[in-house]
């Protein structure tokens, strides 16, 4: 029993070193290819100001519940289907049910 303690402790020994070196290499690594910061232009959009579109919300995707697959109503979008977010949506006609 103690043998294997003493074996089990050594693997942890070795590896706990392991771990170590290599995550000073990396900080090494990171310090030799560290990414300049610096200040962004600022974005200014063309026209803020974007035109409503009507669309039926076809699917809400499992993996983010805020993002929403829609097909898009006007003739001009050739009925594309595009995802968006929650952000983007707003409500043409109240629905009679309301889950609180």
């Amino acid at each position: 029993m103690t043998r294997q303690r003493a074996t089990n402790e050594s693997l942890h020994t070795e590896i706990r070193d392991i771990i170590h070196t290599m995550d000073k290499l990396r900080n090494e690594l990171y310090e030799d290819f560290r990414p300049q910061i610096k200040m962004l232009e600022e974005l200014q959009m063309k026209n803020p100001v974007m035109p409503w579109i009507k669309a039926k919300i076809q699917t809400i995707v499992s993996t983010n519940p805020w993002n929403f697959r829609v097909k898009l109503l006007q003739k001009k979008y050739n009925a594309a289907v595009k995802t968006i977010s929650g952000e983007d949506v707003a409500v043409a006609e109240l629905c009679p049910v309301i889950i609180p």
